[in-house]
């Protein structure tokens, strides 16, 4: 399993690593019809092994 969140180079041209994810991602929607990381988030709320926290936006 890959780590869900990276370190981002500003660029115009995305990294091979970044096209690579994007590739896969794009494979997994097409033959299962839903995104990679929302199928990781929601295996890890039921899994219950992993702490997932939660920010809240705005005003609160």
């Amino acid at each position: 399993m890959i780590h869900p969140h990276l370190q981002i180079n500003a660029d115009s041209i995305a990294s091979n690593h970044h096209r690579f994810l994007r590739k896969r991602a794009e494979e997994y929607f097409n033959k299962n019809g839903s995104y990679i990381f929302s199928d990781y988030l929601s295996h890890d709320r039921k899994d219950g092994s992993r702490h997932i926290g939660k920010t809240v936006h705005g005003n609160g």
